[in-house]
Protein backbone atom coordinates (compact mmCIF):
# COMPACT_ATOMS: atom_id res chain seq x y z
CA UNK A 1 0.00 0.00 0.00
CA UNK A 2 1.56 3.75 -1.28
CA UNK A 3 2.16 6.30 1.44
CA UNK A 4 -0.89 8.42 -0.26
CA UNK A 5 -2.92 5.22 0.40
CA UNK A 6 -2.35 4.70 3.90
CA UNK A 7 -3.04 8.87 4.69
CA UNK A 8 -6.18 8.71 3.31
CA UNK A 9 -7.09 5.45 4.75
CA UNK A 10 -5.62 6.85 8.44
CA UNK A 11 -7.84 9.89 7.64
CA UNK A 12 -10.82 8.11 6.66
CA UNK A 13 -10.68 5.92 9.94
CA UNK A 14 -10.29 9.05 12.22
CA UNK A 15 -13.06 10.76 10.45
CA UNK A 16 -15.01 7.89 11.21
CA UNK A 17 -14.28 7.51 14.74
CA UNK A 18 -14.68 11.36 15.32
CA UNK A 19 -18.46 11.50 14.03
CA UNK A 20 -19.09 8.43 15.90
CA UNK A 21 -17.90 10.59 19.52
CA UNK A 22 -20.02 13.51 18.17
CA UNK A 23 -23.23 11.16 17.63
CA UNK A 24 -22.33 9.70 21.39
CA UNK A 25 -21.50 12.78 23.62
CA UNK A 26 -23.65 15.29 22.13
CA UNK A 27 -26.94 16.26 23.87
CA UNK A 28 -29.71 13.97 22.73
CA UNK A 29 -32.72 15.84 21.87
CA UNK A 30 -36.10 14.87 23.93
CA UNK A 31 -38.00 12.82 21.53
CA UNK A 32 -41.91 11.92 22.12
CA UNK A 33 -43.25 9.00 21.66
CA UNK A 34 -46.87 9.87 20.12
CA UNK A 35 -48.26 7.94 22.95
CA UNK A 36 -51.46 10.03 23.20
CA UNK A 37 -52.23 9.47 19.17
CA UNK A 38 -51.39 5.88 19.10
CA UNK A 39 -53.79 5.53 22.34
CA UNK A 40 -57.03 6.88 19.68
CA UNK A 41 -59.40 3.32 19.44
CA UNK A 42 -58.02 1.50 16.44
CA UNK A 43 -60.83 2.31 13.99
CA UNK A 44 -61.81 5.45 15.89
CA UNK A 45 -61.98 7.90 12.37
CA UNK A 46 -62.95 11.24 13.73
CA UNK A 47 -60.10 13.14 15.75
CA UNK A 48 -57.91 16.32 15.70
CA UNK A 49 -54.46 16.12 16.98
CA UNK A 50 -52.33 19.21 18.26
CA UNK A 51 -48.90 19.82 17.99
CA UNK A 52 -48.33 20.90 21.59
CA UNK A 53 -44.40 20.42 21.27
CA UNK A 54 -44.89 23.01 17.63
CA UNK A 55 -46.77 25.12 19.99
CA UNK A 56 -43.77 25.32 22.68
CA UNK A 57 -41.09 25.77 19.93
CA UNK A 58 -43.21 28.72 18.17
CA UNK A 59 -43.99 30.45 21.72
CA UNK A 60 -40.54 29.64 22.75
CA UNK A 61 -39.13 31.96 20.08
CA UNK A 62 -41.75 34.26 19.83
CA UNK A 63 -40.87 35.08 23.69
CA UNK A 64 -37.23 35.46 23.23
CA UNK A 65 -37.71 38.13 20.25
CA UNK A 66 -40.62 40.08 22.17
CA UNK A 67 -39.53 39.45 26.34
CA UNK A 68 -41.70 41.80 27.78
CA UNK A 69 -44.69 39.82 26.60
CA UNK A 70 -44.24 37.17 29.05
CA UNK A 71 -45.18 39.31 31.95
CA UNK A 72 -48.48 39.69 30.07
CA UNK A 73 -49.06 36.24 30.02
CA UNK A 74 -48.06 35.53 33.39
CA UNK A 75 -50.54 38.17 34.25
CA UNK A 76 -53.13 36.67 31.91
CA UNK A 77 -53.04 32.90 33.87
CA UNK A 78 -52.82 34.33 36.76
CA UNK A 79 -56.37 36.13 36.32
CA UNK A 80 -57.93 33.43 34.84
CA UNK A 81 -56.77 31.55 38.24
CA UNK A 82 -54.34 28.46 36.24
CA UNK A 83 -51.75 27.40 39.27
CA UNK A 84 -48.49 27.05 37.81
CA UNK A 85 -48.11 23.56 39.26
CA UNK A 86 -51.00 22.24 36.88
CA UNK A 87 -48.55 23.51 33.64
CA UNK A 88 -46.04 21.72 35.70
CA UNK A 89 -48.16 18.42 35.60
CA UNK A 90 -48.27 18.23 31.96
CA UNK A 91 -45.70 17.02 29.52
CA UNK A 92 -45.86 19.48 26.45
CA UNK A 93 -43.25 17.87 24.67
CA UNK A 94 -46.55 15.44 23.98
CA UNK A 95 -49.08 15.55 21.18
CA UNK A 96 -53.10 16.12 22.46
CA UNK A 97 -55.36 13.65 20.82
CA UNK A 98 -58.91 14.95 20.90
CA UNK A 99 -61.20 12.16 19.25
CA UNK A 100 -65.25 11.22 19.13
CA UNK A 101 -65.78 7.43 20.43
CA UNK A 102 -68.37 6.10 18.75
CA UNK A 103 -68.80 3.14 21.56
CA UNK A 104 -69.80 5.80 24.45
CA UNK A 105 -70.88 8.51 22.21
CA UNK A 106 -68.44 10.54 23.92
CA UNK A 107 -65.84 13.55 22.97
CA UNK A 108 -62.31 12.89 24.69
CA UNK A 109 -59.10 14.44 25.31
CA UNK A 110 -55.82 12.98 26.17
CA UNK A 111 -52.78 14.30 27.79
CA UNK A 112 -49.94 13.13 29.26
CA UNK A 113 -48.74 13.50 32.43
CA UNK A 114 -45.60 13.60 35.01
CA UNK A 115 -47.52 10.83 37.08
CA UNK A 116 -50.76 9.18 36.88
CA UNK A 117 -51.59 10.69 40.41
CA UNK A 118 -52.01 14.62 38.61
CA UNK A 119 -54.78 16.20 39.33
CA UNK A 120 -56.14 19.80 38.26
CA UNK A 121 -57.89 22.32 40.11
CA UNK A 122 -60.18 23.44 37.14
CA UNK A 123 -61.32 19.38 36.35
CA UNK A 124 -61.18 17.60 39.60
CA UNK A 125 -63.91 16.52 41.59
CA UNK A 126 -66.28 14.04 42.90
CA UNK A 127 -64.23 10.84 43.18
CA UNK A 128 -66.51 8.11 41.75
CA UNK A 129 -64.28 5.47 41.21
CA UNK A 130 -60.45 4.72 41.95
CA UNK A 131 -58.80 7.43 39.36
CA UNK A 132 -61.92 8.35 38.20
CA UNK A 133 -63.74 12.02 38.84
CA UNK A 134 -66.86 13.81 37.88
CA UNK A 135 -66.28 17.54 37.13
CA UNK A 136 -69.75 19.01 37.05
CA UNK A 137 -73.04 18.53 35.46
CA UNK A 138 -75.40 20.70 33.60
CA UNK A 139 -78.74 19.92 32.22
CA UNK A 140 -76.55 19.52 28.47
CA UNK A 141 -73.42 17.82 29.46
CA UNK A 142 -71.09 16.26 32.04
CA UNK A 143 -67.49 16.00 32.39
CA UNK A 144 -65.24 13.47 33.53
CA UNK A 145 -61.38 12.85 33.97
CA UNK A 146 -59.70 9.20 34.45
CA UNK A 147 -56.14 9.06 34.93
CA UNK A 148 -54.70 6.13 33.07
CA UNK A 149 -51.72 4.85 35.45
CA UNK A 150 -50.59 2.49 32.47
CA UNK A 151 -49.03 5.15 30.31
CA UNK A 152 -49.34 8.44 32.74
CA UNK A 153 -52.29 9.80 30.69
CA UNK A 154 -55.08 12.18 31.45
CA UNK A 155 -58.34 11.43 30.16
CA UNK A 156 -60.95 14.10 29.72
CA UNK A 157 -64.72 13.20 28.81
CA UNK A 158 -67.40 15.24 27.85
CA UNK A 159 -70.64 13.73 27.97
CA UNK A 160 -74.29 14.67 26.41
CA UNK A 161 -75.79 12.57 29.47
CA UNK A 162 -76.68 9.87 27.20
CA UNK A 163 -74.30 7.39 29.60
CA UNK A 164 -74.37 6.57 33.18
CA UNK A 165 -71.40 7.23 35.23
CA UNK A 166 -70.98 3.52 36.02
CA UNK A 167 -71.16 2.92 32.31
CA UNK A 168 -68.89 5.53 31.31
CA UNK A 169 -65.88 4.20 33.87
CA UNK A 170 -66.36 0.94 32.56
CA UNK A 171 -65.96 1.58 28.94
CA UNK A 172 -63.01 3.83 29.87
CA UNK A 173 -60.98 1.51 31.70
CA UNK A 174 -61.77 -1.25 29.16
CA UNK A 175 -60.39 1.11 26.40
CA UNK A 176 -57.37 2.12 28.23
CA UNK A 177 -56.54 -1.20 29.34
CA UNK A 178 -56.72 -2.91 25.99
CA UNK A 179 -54.67 -0.41 23.48
CA UNK A 180 -51.97 -1.84 21.96
CA UNK A 181 -49.78 1.27 21.17
CA UNK A 182 -47.96 -0.61 18.40
CA UNK A 183 -50.22 -1.04 16.11
CA UNK A 184 -53.27 1.66 17.27
CA UNK A 185 -54.81 3.83 15.07
CA UNK A 186 -51.36 3.85 12.27
CA UNK A 187 -54.13 6.25 10.46
CA UNK A 188 -53.40 9.20 12.79
CA UNK A 189 -49.73 8.93 13.72
CA UNK A 190 -49.30 8.70 9.57
CA UNK A 191 -51.28 12.02 9.38
CA UNK A 192 -49.68 13.27 12.31
CA UNK A 193 -46.45 12.47 10.75
CA UNK A 194 -47.25 13.88 7.39
CA UNK A 195 -48.75 17.41 8.39
CA UNK A 196 -46.15 18.66 10.81
CA UNK A 197 -48.47 21.09 11.35
CA UNK A 198 -49.84 23.04 14.86
CA UNK A 199 -52.96 21.32 14.85
CA UNK A 200 -54.57 18.04 12.38
CA UNK A 201 -58.01 16.88 11.55
CA UNK A 202 -59.86 13.97 10.74
CA UNK A 203 -63.70 12.97 10.07
CA UNK A 204 -65.24 10.55 8.76
CA UNK A 205 -69.14 9.58 7.96
CA UNK A 206 -70.30 12.05 10.40
CA UNK A 207 -74.65 12.21 9.71
CA UNK A 208 -74.01 16.01 9.66
CA UNK A 209 -71.50 16.49 7.17
CA UNK A 210 -72.98 13.34 4.89
CA UNK A 211 -76.22 15.36 4.73
CA UNK A 212 -74.18 18.37 3.29
CA UNK A 213 -72.26 15.52 0.47
CA UNK A 214 -69.51 15.51 2.45
CA UNK A 215 -67.97 11.65 2.64
CA UNK A 216 -64.62 12.63 4.85
CA UNK A 217 -61.99 15.65 5.19
CA UNK A 218 -58.99 15.88 6.93
CA UNK A 219 -56.50 18.81 6.94
CA UNK A 220 -54.40 21.27 8.83
CA UNK A 221 -54.77 24.21 10.87
CA UNK A 222 -51.18 26.29 11.21
CA UNK A 223 -50.23 29.53 13.40
CA UNK A 224 -47.70 31.88 12.96
CA UNK A 225 -47.37 34.62 14.98
CA UNK A 226 -48.90 36.95 12.06
CA UNK A 227 -51.21 34.56 10.59
CA UNK A 228 -53.15 30.93 10.28
CA UNK A 229 -53.40 28.75 7.72
CA UNK A 230 -56.58 26.70 6.61
CA UNK A 231 -55.93 23.45 4.49
CA UNK A 232 -58.34 20.45 4.11
CA UNK A 233 -58.77 18.05 1.64
CA UNK A 234 -61.85 15.51 1.28
CA UNK A 235 -64.58 13.18 -0.98
CA UNK A 236 -67.59 14.15 -2.05
CA UNK A 237 -71.10 12.58 -2.81
CA UNK A 238 -73.97 13.65 -5.08
CA UNK A 239 -75.65 15.51 -2.52
CA UNK A 240 -72.50 18.02 -2.67
CA UNK A 241 -74.20 21.70 -2.76
CA UNK A 242 -71.50 23.34 -4.67
CA UNK A 243 -70.08 23.23 -8.21
CA UNK A 244 -67.94 25.30 -10.03
CA UNK A 245 -69.42 25.13 -13.92
CA UNK A 246 -68.67 28.82 -14.01
CA UNK A 247 -66.86 31.53 -12.93
CA UNK A 248 -67.36 33.40 -9.70
CA UNK A 249 -67.98 37.16 -9.54
CA UNK A 250 -66.58 39.69 -7.17
CA UNK A 251 -67.58 43.26 -5.93
CA UNK A 252 -66.20 45.85 -3.90
CA UNK A 253 -69.84 46.74 -2.72
CA UNK A 254 -68.56 46.18 1.54
CA UNK A 255 -66.29 44.35 3.86
CA UNK A 256 -67.27 40.92 3.66
CA UNK A 257 -68.48 39.09 0.71
CA UNK A 258 -69.78 35.37 0.01
CA UNK A 259 -69.48 34.18 -3.24
CA UNK A 260 -70.61 30.81 -4.31
CA UNK A 261 -71.81 28.22 -7.41
CA UNK A 262 -74.78 26.35 -5.47
CA UNK A 263 -75.75 23.20 -7.03
CA UNK A 264 -79.65 24.08 -8.07
CA UNK A 265 -80.64 20.71 -7.49
CA UNK A 266 -78.97 20.03 -4.34
CA UNK A 267 -79.70 23.21 -2.33
CA UNK A 268 -82.18 26.08 -2.70
CA UNK A 269 -81.02 28.55 -0.02
CA UNK A 270 -84.27 30.47 1.79
CA UNK A 271 -82.54 33.67 2.45
CA UNK A 272 -85.95 35.71 3.13
CA UNK A 273 -89.23 34.13 4.69
CA UNK A 274 -91.09 35.15 1.80
CA UNK A 275 -89.01 35.09 -1.21
CA UNK A 276 -88.70 31.74 -3.25
CA UNK A 277 -85.85 31.33 -5.63
CA UNK A 278 -87.83 30.04 -8.95
CA UNK A 279 -86.85 28.20 -11.55
CA UNK A 280 -84.84 30.40 -13.72
CA UNK A 281 -81.84 30.83 -10.49
CA UNK A 282 -78.65 29.26 -11.96
CA UNK A 283 -77.17 28.43 -8.43
CA UNK A 284 -75.14 31.95 -8.24
CA UNK A 285 -75.21 33.76 -5.54
CA UNK A 286 -72.83 36.97 -3.97
CA UNK A 287 -74.12 38.37 -0.29
CA UNK A 288 -72.20 41.51 0.35
CA UNK A 289 -72.36 43.05 3.58
CA UNK A 290 -71.94 46.93 4.00
CA UNK A 291 -72.21 47.18 7.92
CA UNK A 292 -73.69 45.97 10.92
CA UNK A 293 -76.51 47.54 12.22
CA UNK A 294 -78.76 47.12 15.59
CA UNK A 295 -76.01 46.82 17.62
CA UNK A 296 -77.56 47.10 20.36
CA UNK A 297 -79.53 44.13 19.81
CA UNK A 298 -77.29 41.85 18.23
CA UNK A 299 -76.20 40.24 21.68
CA UNK A 300 -80.27 38.71 21.27
CA UNK A 301 -79.65 37.13 18.42
CA UNK A 302 -81.54 34.10 18.62
CA UNK A 303 -80.43 31.92 15.39
CA UNK A 304 -78.25 32.42 12.13
CA UNK A 305 -81.38 33.18 10.19
CA UNK A 306 -81.96 36.44 12.22
CA UNK A 307 -78.58 37.59 11.49
CA UNK A 308 -79.85 39.57 7.93
CA UNK A 309 -81.69 42.19 10.87
CA UNK A 310 -78.07 43.00 11.43
CA UNK A 311 -77.16 43.82 8.30
CA UNK A 312 -77.09 46.36 5.67
CA UNK A 313 -76.16 44.24 2.20
CA UNK A 314 -76.70 43.75 -1.53
CA UNK A 315 -77.20 39.87 -2.54
CA UNK A 316 -76.69 39.39 -6.73
CA UNK A 317 -78.93 36.44 -7.32
CA UNK A 318 -77.91 34.89 -11.02
CA UNK A 319 -81.11 33.96 -13.13
CA UNK A 320 -81.19 33.26 -16.75
CA UNK A 321 -84.02 34.77 -17.70
CA UNK A 322 -83.52 38.44 -17.03
CA UNK A 323 -87.53 39.04 -17.45
CA UNK A 324 -88.77 36.75 -15.51
CA UNK A 325 -88.64 37.26 -11.45
CA UNK A 326 -91.79 36.17 -9.40
CA UNK A 327 -92.48 38.28 -6.31
CA UNK A 328 -90.81 41.45 -7.02
CA UNK A 329 -92.24 43.12 -3.97
CA UNK A 330 -92.28 40.39 -1.12
CA UNK A 331 -90.07 41.75 0.61
CA UNK A 332 -90.49 44.63 2.63
CA UNK A 333 -87.35 47.26 3.09
CA UNK A 334 -85.57 45.44 0.23
CA UNK A 335 -85.41 46.76 -3.28
CA UNK A 336 -85.41 44.52 -6.00
CA UNK A 337 -83.34 45.37 -9.15
CA UNK A 338 -82.39 43.56 -12.26
CA UNK A 339 -78.32 43.46 -12.93
CA UNK A 340 -77.24 42.86 -16.82
CA UNK A 341 -73.23 42.64 -16.12
CA UNK A 342 -74.31 39.89 -13.68
CA UNK A 343 -77.12 38.22 -16.19
CA UNK A 344 -79.12 38.35 -12.96
CA UNK A 345 -80.42 40.93 -10.14
CA UNK A 346 -79.98 42.34 -6.69
CA UNK A 347 -81.94 42.39 -3.91
CA UNK A 348 -80.95 45.52 -1.31
CA UNK A 349 -81.51 47.26 2.11
CA UNK A 350 -78.31 50.30 0.96
CA UNK A 351 -78.07 51.14 -1.81
CA UNK A 352 -74.50 52.48 -3.22
CA UNK A 353 -72.52 52.23 -5.97
CA UNK A 354 -69.89 49.06 -6.50
CA UNK A 355 -68.50 47.26 -9.67
CA UNK A 356 -68.62 43.58 -10.62
CA UNK A 357 -65.69 41.38 -11.47
CA UNK A 358 -64.92 38.10 -12.97
CA UNK A 359 -63.22 35.71 -10.88
CA UNK A 360 -61.94 31.84 -11.22
CA UNK A 361 -63.55 29.03 -11.55
CA UNK A 362 -64.23 27.81 -7.96
CA UNK A 363 -66.74 26.36 -5.71
CA UNK A 364 -67.33 29.40 -3.09
CA UNK A 365 -65.26 32.15 -1.95
CA UNK A 366 -65.55 33.83 1.19
CA UNK A 367 -63.63 36.86 2.21
CA UNK A 368 -64.08 39.92 5.26
CA UNK A 369 -61.66 42.76 5.77
CA UNK A 370 -62.21 43.71 9.52
CA UNK A 371 -59.24 46.45 8.81
CA UNK A 372 -62.46 47.86 6.79
CA UNK A 373 -64.96 47.44 8.86
CA UNK A 374 -63.12 48.80 11.84
CA UNK A 375 -62.31 51.85 9.98
CA UNK A 376 -66.21 52.15 8.76
CA UNK A 377 -68.31 55.17 9.75
CA UNK A 378 -71.38 54.19 12.42
CA UNK A 379 -74.59 56.40 14.27
CA UNK A 380 -74.58 53.89 16.75
CA UNK A 381 -72.97 54.56 19.79
CA UNK A 382 -72.73 50.69 20.70
CA UNK A 383 -70.60 50.16 17.54
CA UNK A 384 -67.89 51.53 19.55
CA UNK A 385 -68.19 48.44 21.89
CA UNK A 386 -67.92 45.84 18.94
CA UNK A 387 -64.50 48.41 17.14
CA UNK A 388 -62.66 47.53 20.42
CA UNK A 389 -63.32 43.72 20.71
CA UNK A 390 -62.39 43.66 17.27
CA UNK A 391 -59.39 45.62 17.21
CA UNK A 392 -58.31 43.31 20.38
CA UNK A 393 -59.02 40.32 18.39
CA UNK A 394 -55.87 41.48 15.80
CA UNK A 395 -58.13 40.37 12.28
CA UNK A 396 -56.72 41.95 9.56
CA UNK A 397 -58.48 40.01 6.68
CA UNK A 398 -59.85 36.29 6.57
CA UNK A 399 -59.92 34.34 3.02
CA UNK A 400 -61.69 30.90 2.29
CA UNK A 401 -61.86 29.21 -0.89
CA UNK A 402 -63.23 25.87 -2.18
CA UNK A 403 -62.19 24.76 -5.58
CA UNK A 404 -62.79 21.10 -7.54
CA UNK A 405 -59.57 18.85 -7.38
CA UNK A 406 -59.25 15.42 -9.61
CA UNK A 407 -62.78 12.89 -9.57
CA UNK A 408 -64.72 13.49 -6.55
CA UNK A 409 -62.28 15.45 -4.66
CA UNK A 410 -62.22 18.89 -3.45
CA UNK A 411 -59.95 21.44 -1.12
CA UNK A 412 -60.44 24.23 0.63
CA UNK A 413 -57.76 26.38 1.75
CA UNK A 414 -58.13 29.61 4.03
CA UNK A 415 -56.17 32.53 5.99
CA UNK A 416 -56.02 34.66 8.61
CA UNK A 417 -53.91 38.18 8.71
CA UNK A 418 -52.98 40.25 11.57
CA UNK A 419 -53.63 44.14 11.90
CA UNK A 420 -50.26 44.55 13.89
CA UNK A 421 -47.40 41.88 12.99
CA UNK A 422 -45.98 42.88 15.94
CA UNK A 423 -48.69 40.84 18.13
CA UNK A 424 -49.12 37.50 18.31
CA UNK A 425 -52.17 35.81 16.74
CA UNK A 426 -53.17 33.65 19.37
CA UNK A 427 -52.13 36.31 22.27
CA UNK A 428 -53.70 39.19 21.12
CA UNK A 429 -57.18 38.49 22.39
CA UNK A 430 -56.07 37.63 26.25
CA UNK A 431 -52.46 39.84 27.03
CA UNK A 432 -52.65 43.13 24.80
Amino acid sequence: MSNKKKIFFIILILAILIVGLVILIAPKEKRNSLINIKSIPKHCENYVLVNTPMFVDRFSSYFVKNPSDISKFYKFLKRINIGSDNLNDLLLNEPIAIYYDENIKCFNAILSVQNSTSTFKKISGEFLEIDFKKNSANPNYSTYVYNNKIHNQLYITIDRNENSHDEIYSKINKSVREVDTSNHNLEAVKLFKENKKNISFNFKNIDTLNKLGVENINGSIDFYSDHMEIIANGIKNNKFPFNDYQELKSTDYGWAEFSVNFNKKILKPQIFKNFILDSNWDGRLIMSVHQLKNTNKIIGLKGFNEIINYLDLNILIGNLKLDSLRKLDSIPNYKISFKNNFKGFSITNFEKKYNITTEQKKLFSLSIDFDKMIKQKHNEWTWNAFKSVFKRMNFKTFELEGENKKQNEFQIIGKLTTLDTTKNLLLSPFIY
